[in-house]
């Protein structure tokens, strides 16, 4: 399975017809809902667990560093507003001609943001202030949301339906297609073993494999070669069973890397 492959989806209809901005920290997804302007939260299986109002206009997307919850505030006056993890508002700071918020899973004092009008990448301060930039590919036209894990970044291209890859300094990578299904997307995000891609049209968050995808980062030395690791298996009572996966334990919170 490679980084991209489309994996499944869960409907959020029940509770949410609109969705924006997405973040996770592997355990919860939360979207912004245009419609309500709440943000919405999820278990990653797809059970709903709670809402609060954004208290804001235009929640075009949310981030969290897993202590708080950052929307974006798509008004005349961009604004970045924090929470903590229950809703709860704390401060805000005002940004410039931004429509997306990400915050580096490596390095959660830097706030990620598009510039639409640019087609550029900034990479800011907690208080706002650029630190630096830098240009998305040529293709990648009209991008909405983007997320990162603190090694690369991706950025969803609503128009196109892919999501261009950059390393954090912003050297594109490649891209890959959203599924055929996922054709009005709005929200990406990840938590290194899956991306999740919203949908404002069906109201489902689709599942694809993320960047540590079987295939992509399991290797094993033979003569000297690094091989692609495609299956594993273990002796179990004398029978060999498949492992389905293996989990590594970064920074407490344990994360599927096969």
């Amino acid at each position: 399975m490679a980084e991209g492959d489309y994996i499944d989806s869960f409907d959020t209809s029940a509770q949410s017809t609109d969705i924006l901005g997405m973040c996770t920290d592997g355990t919860h997804i939360w979207h912004t809902n245009w419609a309500s302007k709440l943000v919405q939260k999820w278990e990653i299986d797809g059970t709903f667990v709670s809402a609060w109002a954004t208290g804001v206009t235009y929640p075009y997307s949310v981030a969290t560093n897993g202590t708080n919850i950052y929307v974006f505030d798509a008004a005349a006056t961009k604004r970045i507003r924090k929470h903590t993890m229950d809703g709860t508002y704390v401060s805000q700071i005002t940004v410039g001609n931004y429509n997306s918020v990400e915050i580096s899973l490596e390095d959660d004092s830097y706030f990620y943001v598009i510039d639409p009008s640019t087609k550029k990448v900034h990479k800011l301060e907690e208080d706002g202030t650029s630190v630096s930039s830098w240009d998305l590919t040529a293709n990648n036209a009209n991008p909405y949301d983007l997320c990162s894990d603190g090694t690369h970044i991706w950025v969803l291209d609503f128009t196109d339906k892919e999501i261009y890859k950059y390393t954090i300094a912003g050297t594109y990578v490649s891209s890959w297609s959203l599924d055929a299904l996922n054709g009005n997307p709005y929200g990406i995000t990840t938590d290194e073993s899956y991306f999740y891609a919203g949908d404002r049209t069906d109201d489902e968050i689709y599942r694809y494999a993320g960047p540590a995808a079987v295939g992509t980062n399991m290797k094993v030395n033979i003569s000297d070669v690094f091989k692609d690791v495609d299956s594993i298996q273990i002796n179990i009572g004398d029978v060999w069973k498949d492992v389905t996966s293996i989990q590594q334990n970064i920074g407490d919170v344990w994360k599927t890397v096969f």
